[in-house]
């Protein structure tokens, strides 16, 4: 920062510096957010990161600690052109000793002590699964999913490292983008039972995702007269801005008594042959288990303290998936 100081102040003159210096700021100012937090408190004062939010295409950038890229970016080149004056002022060995204690200050900075690791093994089981003719998904309990924008239910990140192992379709996981039918398949029926099952052990909080937390603030404005609604309205358009604030920002499915011949059904057309329970133990997959287990015919084939592998176990009558 030093460095970039000096870069503003002594080559401020230059054109390539205002602009530098325009984008370095502005950078800065949308990684702050959408609304400018004070000591950790959210004051809920717009910041220009609010029209990212709520622009299309634009909605998909999510984390504002990403503009930090640009602002990184600005602060380099602007810490390069202090360099530079450095060296044209006081020669080049000087020029070469700042640069060097940049260097070895950045590699301070950025130097992960203790560096974080985990393991990646594998069990053996997961090379040869039982063979599931017909039903080639497999359900990994917790059940959950989740993508950039939303998650639903919980999923252990070992299924996505076991899948590796087995190739086989898995029914959860994660996703970085999925169409908005995709989650349907969690909120109704068997799946979304589950889900409820296992949230049902541990006290689950889930606050309102950034972009229905923004649509609720939306709605308190247009109720207060908030001076910033008018130019949110015009610059959203007005088509948007009805859709904001008459359509609910959440509908919530209500599950619906599901029988064993449904829940074998649904399980049937889902294609789902194994059922496996990353750490078996753990109270919510205990009660997931227990509901598939209730409404599926499931024997197990393997269980270690890590995982629990079970076959689901067709009548002759159900027929396969192609």
């Amino acid at each position: 920062m030093f460095c970039a100081w000096i870069g503003w102040r002594k080559q401020r003159t230059q054109p390539w510096v205002g602009w530098l210096t325009a984008w370095s700021v502005g950078a800065w100012v949308m990684s702050l957010g959408p609304f400018l937090q004070v000591a950790g408190k959210m004051t809920y004062i717009p910041l220009p990161g609010f029209l990212v939010t709520i622009v299309p295409l634009l909605q998909n950038a999510r984390s504002p600690g990403r503009w930090t890229v640009f602002v990184t970016l600005g602060v380099a080149l602007l810490a390069a052109g202090g360099i530079k004056y450095i060296q044209d002022r006081y020669g080049y060995k000087k020029a070469i000793a700042v640069t060097i204690a940049v260097l070895v200050i950045s590699l301070f900075e950025f130097l992960p002590m203790p560096y974080p690791v985990s393991t990646a093994i594998i069990p053996d089981i997961f090379y040869n699964l039982p063979a599931t003719p017909g039903h080639p998904a497999v359900l990994d309990v917790p059940v959950g999913r989740q993508d950039g924008l939303r998650s639903i239910g919980q999923f252990h990140t070992r299924s996505l490292l076991y899948q590796t192992a087995h190739m086989r379709p898995i029914i959860g996981g994660y996703v970085s983008r999925t169409k908005p039918d995709d989650f349907a398949l969690l909120e109704n029926g068997l799946l979304s039972n589950t889900i409820q099952a296992q949230d049902s052990t541990v006290h689950v909080v889930r606050p309102p995702s950034r972009g229905e937390g923004l649509k609720n603030r939306i709605r308190e404005w247009a109720k207060e007269g908030h001076p910033v609604t008018k130019p949110l309205r015009f610059l959203i358009g007005e088509t948007k801005w009805r859709d904001i604030l008459e359509r609910p920002t959440q509908v919530k499915a209500v599950p619906q008594p599901v029988t064993s011949e449904q829940a074998v059904e649904e399980a049937d057309k889902l294609g789902l042959g194994l059922v496996v329970a990353v750490d078996p133990e753990k109270p919510s997959t205990t009660a997931a288990l227990g509901y598939l287990r209730a409404h599926l015919p499931l024997r197990t084939v393997h269980r270690t303290d890590e995982c629990e592998v079970l076959v689901i176990e067709y009548p002759d009558t159900v027929g396969t998936v192609e």
